[in-house]
């Protein structure tokens, strides 16, 4: 008697470079860095189920992101501002007479002279600013929180804050010489802003380094 085995076939699984998994990724990168609302993030969430899972672009119209997110027009124009400004998507090419653009789902390129830490915690947003000035220093800072001079504490609430990130003008009476006392590679990252002044980006802890390194050389 002659038996036949019946061999299976499966068909190769298909794998598209913007699935789900990265298109969520995609997203949790948005909440992190786009700097959004939480109404503008809405209309990026519905943006994110646009995007076509082979080519990564999608094409809606404004009116329609603005009727599936349940938010205004002008709340999706200024999505699309800081999705664009931030890296997040690009325009590709103009679809029709409206003026409809067909948008390229991005991930942001790391900027340079940035440090990640993936250990930050849900207290830090932010990738550590560049410079990583030393963590025992760090640590130190952390420690000693709570008994900062009062000098330290007073120069520090008069900077323009957003998140855990201060912002220093270059020109700052109190933190520019302390910082150019520094070796370069320990300075926070300088950054231009948009009215053309250059300012420093730090974090509390950054700036706490700062301080004790000039007492201690003094």
């Amino acid at each position: 008697m002659i038996s036949y085995v019946r061999e299976r076939f499966t068909m190769p699984k298909k794998t598209y470079p913007y699935s789900y998994s990265v298109i969520r990724k995609w997203k949790e990168q948005v909440i992190d860095m786009a700097g959004l609302t939480p109404s503008e993030f809405m209309v990026a969430s519905v943006l994110a189920d646009f995007f076509n899972a082979e080519t990564g672009c999608a094409f809606p119209t404004q009116p329609t992101l603005a009727s599936k997110s349940k938010r205004s027009l002008p709340v999706v124009k200024r999505c699309i501002r800081k999705l664009k400004a931030g890296g997040f998507i690009k325009p590709i090419e103009v679809i029709n007479q409206v003026g409809t653009k067909r948008y390229l789902c991005c991930f942001p390129k790391p900027q340079t002279g940035v440090y990640t830490d993936t250990n930050l915690g849900p207290s830090r947003p932010y990738p550590r600013v560049c410079g990583d000035l030393l963590k025992t220093y760090k640590s130190k800072a952390k420690d000693n929180a709570q008994t900062r001079p009062a000098e330290f504490t007073a120069n520090l609430q008069r900077l323009a804050k957003i998140d855990n990130l201060y912002f220093i003008e270059e020109n700052d009476p109190f933190w520019s010489q302390r910082i150019h006392t520094l070796p370069v590679e320990l300075q926070p990252e300088l950054r231009q802003g948009r009215d053309c002044k250059s300012v420093w980006v730090a974090t509390e802890n950054d700036l706490a380094v700062v301080y004790n390194h000039q007492r201690q050389a003094t």
